[in-house]
């Protein structure tokens, strides 16, 4: 009874083995088909978001809730014309000014040219000419700018002289500027005649003259200027700097 007894604990613990064994089998080959399971998941995933990364770049992600902005159109002032009416905006448009008008300007250091008096005959279509003359000796520079100076305050310089003095002396009509000299009579009476004269074509009263012009012999009508007195000292009468 004992043998038989053994035996079939025997045949218990074969068949529990076998169980067990079966079981392990079982086991191992489900675990293997979940890996595969997992492997061909993480391969999907894998795959998505390689898909995704290549879409991110090819085009920019939009917000779902944002709507696309529209270029919005640059603000520009409105047009000033001589028939629109001013406007705030209109307000800002710069006004030329002597400062940023394109001006000629002295090669002498004298500035810019003043403005020309019609009464003078120089066209306006030669001005350019006259100054680009004048302009190559500050000399003769400063005589024009001196006959223009007097032009504008009403007097009627038709030319001007630059003497070794430094002053300027205007042809003015009526106007002498006179150097003197002396002569001495055998009854020793002495009396001035002039030796040199300066002033318009029209007053020219030494046209003519047989011998040495007195002081008496000269018009009462001209204004004489004994020489060095008339002249006009041009950086001061201009107001210009001579350094």
């Amino acid at each position: 009874m004992f043998k038989r007894f053994a035996v079939m604990i025997f045949i218990v613990c074969f068949v529990l083995n076998g169980c067990y064994v079966l079981n392990q089998k079982e086991i191992t080959r489900a675990e293997k088909e979940a890996a595969k399971i997992a492997e061909i998941v993480h391969q999907s995933e894998r795959e998505q978001t390689d898909t995704d990364s290549t879409t991110k770049k090819a085009s920019p992600q939009v917000p779902a809730d944002s709507t696309p902005s529209t270029p919005k159109k640059p603000i520009t002032d409105p047009p000033v014309t001589k028939d629109t009416e001013p406007t705030q905006t209109q307000t800002k448009v710069p006004v030329q000014t002597p400062e940023t008008t394109d001006v000629p300007v002295s090669p002498n250091g004298f500035g810019p040219y003043p403005e020309i008096p019609e009464e003078m005959g120089i066209p306006k279509d030669k001005e350019d000419v006259f100054w680009e003359n004048i302009s190559k000796s500050p000399g003769h520079e400063l005589l024009a700018r001196v006959r223009i100076k007097l032009y504008q305050q009403g007097i009627q310089a038709t030319g001007a002289t630059y003497k070794r003095n430094g002053l300027i002396y205007p042809i003015i009509k009526g106007v002498c500027y006179v150097e003197w000299d002396t002569v001495e009579y055998p009854d020793g009476t002495v009396e001035r005649y002039v030796s040199r004269s300066t002033g318009h074509p029209d007053d020219n009263f030494m046209r003519g003259a047989k011998g040495p012009v007195l002081e008496s012999d000269i018009p009462g009508h001209l204004k004489i200027y004994t020489y060095p007195d008339g002249g006009i000292e041009p950086y001061e009468f201009l107001g210009l700097s001579k350094e």
